[in-house]
């Protein structure tokens, strides 16, 4: 218990010292976040009641859709918040070939972009709330980055600018990077760019991974799933401009789901509208932590993820 008060001091320690506005956002958080369960009526690929893995948000139109990282889930599902819950409401199936581990997702003006980690895929369909239909995409990967040994350390986001017509992609780890690569909207091929990383908070402990993405505005935000921080980049110098703390979910009670406070729950989903930061934690069936103070307040339990909603503060 000493050891994660020690921790805890620690994390608020280096929050108030960050960019401005992760400190105001960390103050507060204890008033302002809000935190609620996705329903445990998830049925869809399974024909029955089943924990779902959280992996990626879409925002499209004012409607919230999730993909999730089981082997079944080949499917946006659309969820709305009703009373205390999130709950399923409806769902677009995804055709692909291969085998699904889907862990980002994006949505812009020129389509949806989903990321499969099972073989290190990206696909690319025209979505209209209703239907997806597949597009060509051609990534490949430069042979010295060894993309078929990458395994459950490969792609983990996605985002893309209409503009510029980049692709960027998060791996996960050993080692973490951002890729970037031009496609070539006429006929789905695409060249790679560069790669590169960024500087982990400070105070960040373990190992430093990326395991979202979002873009706006001419700026790349990362999730950084055990730093516990949304990272604010500017794509042109590659430096990071702001960071999002929100580690605030830890307490001296320990962190919202059961284990190490500094790893669960997982930090898997990134979305950003006009006033607010959505995170999706996922903790692979492991149930929620009764003691945190925000398991208490808002009255969470069993193993269903969860998700974060935190005002977007001005100028992030």
């Amino acid at each position: 218990m000493t050891s994660l008060r020690t921790f805890h001091r620690v994390r608020l320690l280096f929050a108030l010292v960050l960019f401005s506005v992760a400190s105001t956002v960390f103050a507060q958080a204890s008033r302002t976040v809000s935190i609620h369960q996705l329903s445990d009526d998830y049925g869809f690929p399974y024909g029955g009641t089943q924990s779902m893995n959280l992996s990626g948000f879409v925002g499209y139109k004012g409607r919230l859709f999730i993909v999730g990282d089981k082997g079944l889930d080949r499917s946006l599902y659309e969820i709305r918040k009703e009373g205390t819950q999130w709950r399923i409401i409806s769902r677009v199936p995804l055709k692909f070939s291969s085998p699904s581990d889907l862990e980002g997702a994006f949505y812009s003006a020129t389509g949806l972009f989903l990321v499969n980690e099972s073989q290190q895929r990206v696909y690319w369909f025209d979505f209209d709330g209703t239907s997806a239909k597949r597009r060509r995409l051609t990534i490949d990967f430069p042979k010295s980055m060894n993309s078929e040994n990458w395994g459950n350390a490969g792609l983990e986001g996605v985002a893309y600018d209409d503009e510029s017509g980049l692709l960027y992609l998060a791996k996960e780890r050993a080692p973490r990077a951002i890729l970037v690569f031009a496609v070539k909207e006429s006929d789905g091929s695409s060249a790679f760019i560069k790669q590169f990383d960024i500087q982990p908070p400070a105070g960040a402990l373990g190992t430093h991974s990326f395991s979202d993405l979002y873009f706006e505005n001419g700026f790349l935000y990362a999730l950084e799933r055990r730093s516990l921080s949304v990272a604010k980049i500017d794509t042109e110098t590659e430096q990071v401009v702001g960071r999002l703390d929100f580690s605030f979910i830890i307490d001296t009670n320990g962190g919202l789901y059961d284990g190490d406070p500094n790893r669960y729950g997982l930090a898997e989903a990134l979305l950003l509208t006009s006033d607010m930061v959505l995170i999706g934690l996922d903790n692979n069936g492991k149930p929620i932590n009764d003691a945190n103070k925000f398991a208490q307040r808002f009255n969470l339990n069993g193993t269903q993820p969860t998700i974060l909603q935190v005002p977007r503060p001005a100028g992030f």
